[in-house]
């Protein structure tokens, strides 16, 4: 709930100036990653596995996707709260995640 608040509720005093147009340009890129992830899950039947696969180099994507497009915004909206509150979702949204994954594929600690 901290992270969508301070997404909204966070404003770049100086839109958006070269150099941080760069930040604010992989944040968007790292949102359509996102949908492409969740397009080849539905495309591909919705199936429980198909929500953990790999998007190239990046592990369970349509976890650590976003998490890491409202880092990059709180870094863009100069905003050290929108970014600790993106860091403290990561850390269950993406450890659940790989959880799952490690129990579809059966593996033990």
């Amino acid at each position: 709930m901290l992270t969508t608040c301070t997404s909204l509720i966070s404003v770049c005093p100086e839109g958006a100036p070269f150099p941080g147009v760069f930040v604010l340009i992989a944040a968007a890129l790292l949102m359509i990653l996102y949908e492409i992830a969740w397009v080849r899950y539905f495309r591909d039947g919705e199936k429980l596995d198909g929500m953990y696969q790999p998007l190239g180099p990046v592990p369970v994507p349509i976890a650590s996707l976003p998490v890491a497009a409202f880092v990059l915004l709180g870094i863009w909206h100069k905003s050290p709260l929108a970014a600790i509150s993106a860091i403290i979702i990561a850390v269950g949204h993406i450890g659940i995640h790989l959880g799952h994954l490690h129990e579809l594929e059966g593996w033990q600690p």
